[in-house]
C-alpha cells in the first residue's frame, strides 16, 4: 500500500489520515480499531448499535474485560485511564481505547483541530475534544485480547509524551 501524505511522524496523525479518508468516502460511521488481531471485528455491531457520536470499545466499562496481558501493561492502562478520569474525563472509563465508532460530523471535527499528541494521547485528546463540543460519548464493554500480530508501540518517551501532554491540558483546564 502506498504510504499517504500525513501518516508519518506517529499513530495520532495515521489515524486522523484515516478519519479524513473515511469522511471523503461518506461513511455512516467510522470505526477504528487495532489491526493487531486485538479488537475483535465480531464486536463491532455493539459499537454501531450504540447511539452516540462517539462510542468507545471500553475494556474497564463494567462487562468488558482483558486478556493476555502482562501485569505491568494492566497497570500502565489502569493509571492512564484512572488520571485522566480524575483530572480532565470524569466519567470515561477507558478514555486511551484505540476500538470507536465515531459520526462523521465528529471526525470533522478532529480533522479540523491541530494534532498536538502524536502518540496514544491522541485518543486521550479526542474524547476531551468530543466532551468539550458537547458530542454524546457512550462506552460499550468489550473484550480486548493482546495482540496476535506484530509488537507493542509503547515506549518510555510515549508515556513521556501522554504524561506531559496530560499535565498541560489539566493545566490549561485549570488556568484558562
Amino acid at each position: 500500500m502506498e504510504r499517504q501524505p500525513g501518516s508519518a511522524g506517529g499513530i495520532g496523525p495515521a489515524y486522523l489520515q484515516g478519519f479524513k479518508t473515511a469522511a471523503h468516502y461518506g461513511a455512516d460511521r467510522i470505526i477504528q480499531m487495532d489491526a493487531d488481531g486485538s479488537h475483535d471485528p465480531a464486536q463491532i455491531p455493539n459499537l454501531l448499535k450504540v447511539e452516540a457520536d462517539l462510542v468507545i470499545g471500553s475494556r474497564w466499562a463494567p462487562g468488558g474485560s482483558i486478556s493476555g496481558w502482562p501485569i505491568s501493561r494492566h497497570m500502565l492502562s489502569k493509571m492512564a485511564n484512572w488520571s485522566t478520569r480524575k483530572l480532565i474525563l470524569p466519567g470515561v472509563r477507558d478514555s486511551t481505547s484505540g476500538f470507536r465508532a465515531m459520526t462523521p460530523e465528529l471526525v470533522h471535527e478532529i480533522a479540523r483541530q491541530e494534532v498536538t499528541p502524536r502518540g496514544f494521547a491522541f485518543q486521550v485528546s479526542n474524547t476531551l475534544l468530543a466532551s468539550k463540543l458537547g458530542y454524546s460519548i457512550c462506552e460499550e464493554p468489550i473484550h480486548f485480547r493482546d495482540r496476535t500480530l506484530g509488537e507493542s508501540k509503547i515506549s518510555i518517551n510515549i508515556v513521556l509524551e501522554s504524561g506531559m501532554w496530560l499535565l498541560r491540558t489539566t493545566w490549561r483546564q485549570i488556568f484558562e
